[in-house]
């Protein structure tokens, strides 16, 4: 039933696929696949696929496939989930990766990838949670048949060194948070872009509790994108603040729900600039704006509701 990769377990290929499968007979729905920490699977130029009715423990999964809308590296753990296997190792090295459980990604130790394209679907309870480090670009879009990130249960959050395009939704029961982290070069923007979404060219990011979006850089968000938190919504240009003095611009764009708490927009120290000409909606709370002290522009012509009455400005 189980499938186990001790410490000598390693497996590798030049150019074939690498399916690894857990009660393969499908006779008594149980079944685990366990990798040990420092275990790798290595597929060369081949696809890896790892399916099992419970818990997928994963490290050091690689290949070099990149033939898009084939996947490189499909991980779906039916009634399960998927875990770090603990080892120091990126867990997955590839092109792109579609992750499917049931009970969590990565909810007792962060998933780490090193992938250009992720999607992934949690339908039950706990956590996804992903830390990506590529050396480039990362875009949350569809993968094979999962779309964007979906947790029913739980928080989604999804860190990148850096930057982050969100091409399609992203949903969650619970908090969202996405960050673009910044370094000392430019070019660490969080981009919201429905162009390359397999949606309908809207993209959604829901969450049942806050949202909080962090660029290192530029924010951008366009007029047929929603954000929409039961709680607070934060957007913060130059998260890090890793470039000073180096300008940010965040545009604002489209609309932005918020439940019980404020929608907050900042920024760092520098000369920025602040756009907002969307719809913005605080069922209850305030819409705040803040820059930092250094020269910077905020222009508003949008559409503000606030319950409390206030739109406030600080530069």
């Amino acid at each position: 039933d189980d499938v186990t990769f001790g410490a000598a377990g390693d497996v590798s290929t030049s150019t074939g696929n690498v399916t690894v499968t857990a009660n393969a007979s499908g006779d008594n729905g149980t079944g685990a696949i366990t990798m040990d920490a420092g275990t790798t699977i290595n597929a060369g130029s081949g696809q890896i696929v790892m399916t099992a009715p419970n818990n997928i423990t994963l490290t050091g999964l690689s290949t070099t496939h990149n033939s898009l809308p084939t996947v490189a590296v499909t991980v779906t753990s039916t009634s399960g989930a998927i875990v770090d296997a603990a080892s120091t190792a990126t867990d997955i090295t590839a092109n792109n990766a579609a992750l499917t459980a049931a009970t969590g990604i990565g909810a007792t130790g962060t998933l780490e990838t090193a992938v250009s394209r992720i999607a992934a679907r949690n339908t039950g309870s706990n956590a996804v949670d992903i830390t990506n480090s590529v050396g480039g670009l990362l875009t949350i879009g569809t993968v094979g048949s999962v779309v964007g990130i979906n947790n029913s249960g739980s928080n989604v959050t999804v860190v990148n060194s850096s930057p982050v395009t969100v091409a399609d939704d992203v949903l969650a029961g619970a908090n969202i948070t996405l960050t673009a982290t910044d370094s000392a070069s430019a070019g660490d923007d969080l981009v919201i872009n429905p162009a390359d979404s397999a949606t309908t060219g809207t993209i959604q990011i829901t969450a049942g509790g806050t949202v909080t979006l962090n660029a290192g850089d530029n924010f951008s968000m366009p007029a047929s994108a929603t954000i929409t938190a039961v709680g607070t919504a934060t957007i913060v240009g130059d998260f890090g603040d890793a470039d000073d003095p180096s300008s940010t611009t965040v545009m604002v764009s489209g609309t932005v729900n918020v439940g019980s708490g404020t929608l907050q927009v900042t920024t760092g120290d520098d000369a920025d600039m602040i756009t907002l000409d969307g719809t913005y909606n605080a069922a209850s709370g305030t819409i705040s704006v803040t820059s930092g002290t250094n020269n910077d522009t905020v222009a508003l012509s949008g559409t503000y509701n606030a319950a409390s009455g206030r739109l406030t400005v600080a530069t």
